[in-house]
């Protein structure tokens, strides 16, 4: 393999956790399409270039039954890795410093394959034994995950990435070349009309590299090799070794809510990979995060494109955090509010709004929201919904009530699961954070959860994790929060102006933290 190891271990990949790579999100999607997958909670998973391991550490924590092994050219990241299983104590998990060319995988084969920011940046040769790979590896009914950039939305970025490279300094770091490269991209941005159509592209090209952790940026964009692809010929390579492209990591890949009428009937009768291919052009598409499966595992010919048939729902549970336009209100005022109202508008904190009309589906919502963030099945929605109301469902409603589901997941209002999340949310007198918590809220505002979901957490928060071990009830996080806002780094503001009274930040405190612990245990941060 060709990877530049020198680079890596001068600047780091960062340890990002990567939630699409969930093998309960995998699953469900397989289920979804007729599969069936391997449960997440007694499977084998391999990922390919792990860096660090970070990915895959978060995932031995949530599935402690299930065996996980990763290799990556870069013996220094091995090494870090190793050093956060041992310190966590895993058991379940084991890294090695090996080559996408020269590993060999074990004759029992892997139920998940995990391949997140490697294609596009290895030679072509390399790709090639990745998907090869990937095609050895894989058990019966086995999911790879594999990211890639993909044209025709590169071509812009291409554009700026030759922009970056304008600044010559190859014997400088990585890091601050990159640097470089965007203080001459702001010129050039400063130098060109923005109502132009190129002054409009590097703007937002600006605009989602300031977004983004330097780190990454320097790596994506400074990397030897950068090679983006059409999405028919990754398909087509995949095929060459045995692979048949599933579906994305992200459910709503199917959303239909951007295309105009006859663009939905021009796509709707096109084979798969054509219609995948036709949606790229359409969306200006940068970025794949593709599930592949062995050829002959499932007729792909036959997967339509839009909401899937609603049939495998009683093999899934749902998660939900949507908010009714009544929300926050008494439980039974929500109940009676819905049940009066024929049309009521639900939305997600990332602005996804429904104006939903049926009521079992208005009540499932609800429901979700509840006990959210543990799950509930189709079976226990109903069950639930014939003890608010027994009239709500008749002899034909589930299924109705299905399908309605199924929509709003692919909306990308309710999650979807094959294995049942289930979690505690109380709040002890002792809060616990989860060893993995509490190891990356030292270091890094981006704190992963029992979820496999990074959250940004500001510096109070992460102090409260950190300190959440067991050994520290309630009033010592209160004091140890007190002193922060007392004498530490910040400070603390009410309605814009500094407090500083020791009493005054006491009686916030005291107020605040209930709440705070109660957030973080909803959020999966605690066990127990």
């Amino acid at each position: 393999m060709n990877r530049n190891e020198t680079a890596y271990d001068a600047l780091p990949y960062p340890d990002f956790i990567h939630a699409k790579t969930n093998p309960n999100n995998l699953a469900a999607l397989a289920v979804v399409m007729g599969m069936s997958p391997r449960d997440p909670h007694a499977c084998r998973v391999l990922e390919i270039a792990c860096g660090t391991g970070a990915n895959l550490i978060s995932l031995a924590t949530i599935y402690p039954d299930s065996q996980f092994v990763g290799f990556d050219l870069s013996a220094k990241q091995i090494e870090q890795g190793s050093r956060w299983i041992d310190e966590l104590k895993l058991s379940n998990i084991e890294l090695h410093c090996d080559a996408i060319e020269s590993y060999s995988p074990p004759a029992e084969g892997f139920d998940y394959v995990i391949a997140q920011g490697i294609y596009s940046w290895v030679p072509e040769d390399v790709a090639d034994d990745l998907l090869k790979l990937c095609g050895r590896a894989l058990s019966d009914h086995g999911l790879a995950f594999v990211s890639y950039n993909t044209y025709p939305g590169w071509h812009a970025k291409q554009m700026v990435r030759e922009l970056l490279h304008q600044p010559t300094d190859e014997g400088v770091p990585r890091l601050q070349r990159f640097e470089r490269g965007m203080q001459f991209l702001r010129e050039v941005v400063q130098a060109v009309p923005e109502e132009t159509a190129y002054g409009i592209t590097l703007r937002e090209e600006l605009a989602a590299l300031q977004r983004s952790d330097p780190r990454y940026v320097a790596h994506e964009q400074f990397e030897e090799i950068n090679r983006p692809s059409y999405f028919k010929t990754f398909a087509a390579a995949a095929k060459a070794h045995g692979l048949a492209y599933l579906c994305e990591a992200n459910f709503n890949n199917l959303h239909r809510a951007n295309f105009t009428a006859s663009q939905i009937l021009e796509l709707q009768d096109l084979p798969l990979i054509e219609r995948e291919q036709r949606i790229d052009y359409f969306r200006r598409r940068t970025f794949r995060h593709s599930v592949l499966t062995r050829v002959g595992t499932i007729d792909t010919s036959t997967l339509s494109w839009g909401v899937p048939k609603a049939s495998q729902m009683n093999r899934l549970s749902m998660t939900s955090s949507v908010v009714s336009e009544r929300h926050p209100a008494e439980w039974d005022e929500l109940l009676r509010w819905v049940q009066t109202h024929d049309a009521v508008r639900f939305g997600t904190t990332d602005g996804i709004v429904a104006t939903v009309q049926s009521l079992p589906t208005k009540l499932a919502l609800l429901l979700l929201h509840r006990t959210c963030p543990c799950s509930m099945t189709l079976t226990e929605l109903v069950a639930a919904i014939r003890l608010i109301t027994p009239a709500a469902l008749d002899a034909g409603s589930p299924p109705d009530l299905a399908n309605e589901l199924m929509e709003l997941a692919v909306a990308g209002m309710i999650e979807i699961h094959m294995a049942p999340v289930q979690i505690s949310t109380e709040v002890s007198s002792m809060p616990t954070a989860a060893p993995l918590s509490r190891r990356y809220a030292l270091t890094s505002d981006q704190v992963p959860n029992r979820f496999h979901q990074s959250i940004r957490l500001d510096e109070p928060t992460r102090l409260i994790i950190q300190h959440a071990d067991g050994d520290h009830g309630h009033a010592d996080l209160e004091k140890l929060l007190v002193d922060f806002f007392s004498s530490g780094p910040a400070t603390l503001q009410l309605d814009g102006a500094d407090v500083i009274d020791p009493e005054k930040i006491a009686r916030y405190v005291s107020e605040k933290l209930p709440g705070i612990l109660r957030t973080l245990a909803e959020k999966g941060f605690f066990i127990a």
